[in-house]
């Protein structure tokens, strides 16, 4: 009953700041090209086809801010991939991106489903924008070594507490920890839970990052 009475709370909160919500962006991504496909078996054949996602996914989002006053910001950001070829959404619609959260002087805090520390880390030396042939989306948990989810660094984390400490003295730290929601009883006790670390260090030409992460 708690749990539910705190859930109510939360929702009702969010819909009050987002009535009185007066910056709002629509964005995203539209990528599609024609291409020829080979998968090179025994007696098939290649095929030109029509491709969403060349060189980044083709998405689109909504995030928003209010000014809260004293320094404080209240923020949200839900973001869904599409398929341009056939008008497909992702399995899960809102799974790229869906949190909503308290920005200030402290950093900023989000609650929900968010890209992992090490996913944002990583991304600010691959020369390929996680994106194109060679790119380092080839070593996500997603498609790591034997595709194991051992392997790799995890996307995005969902159930998680996301915390990030912007341009401190050049340095951009993030910390996350997730929760699998185990019951003990379908499932052992944290199983599926998540956290996880990393430091970016961006000044002129120079950029140096580093991350920690660990799963159940």
């Amino acid at each position: 009953m708690k749990k539910s009475l705190l859930a109510l709370a939360v929702i009702g909160a969010f819909a009050a700041t987002a009535s009185a919500q007066t910056n709002v962006t629509l964005y995203g991504i539209a990528d599609a090209g024609i291409g020829w496909a080979d998968n090179d078996n025994t007696g098939g054949d290649g095929y030109v086809n029509v491709f969403s996602g060349v060189q980044s996914t083709s998405r689109f989002g909504i995030r928003g801010s209010e000014d809260l006053g004293s320094g404080l910001r209240a923020t949200f950001n839900i973001e869904a991939g599409v398929n341009w070829d056939t008008g497909a959404e992702d399995s899960v619609f809102w799974q790229r991106r869906a949190v909503v959260g308290l920005a200030g002087g402290f950093g900023e805090v989000r609650l929900g489903r968010d890209y992992t520390p090490g996913f944002t880390a990583a991304g600010t030396t691959d020369i390929m924008g996680y994106g194109l042939l060679g790119n380092w989306l080839t070593f996500t948990a997603q498609n790591g070594i034997g595709n194991s989810m051992l392997n790799g660094i995890t996307t995005r984390a969902s159930n998680g507490v996301h915390y990030t400490i912007p341009n401190w003295g050049g340095f951009t730290l993030r910390a996350m920890y997730s929760t699998g929601e185990a019951d003990d009883v379908s499932r052992p006790s944290n199983d599926g839970d998540m956290y996880g670390l990393s430091a970016v260090y961006a000044n002129g030409p120079l950029t140096v990052q580093g991350y920690y992460q660990s799963f159940e």
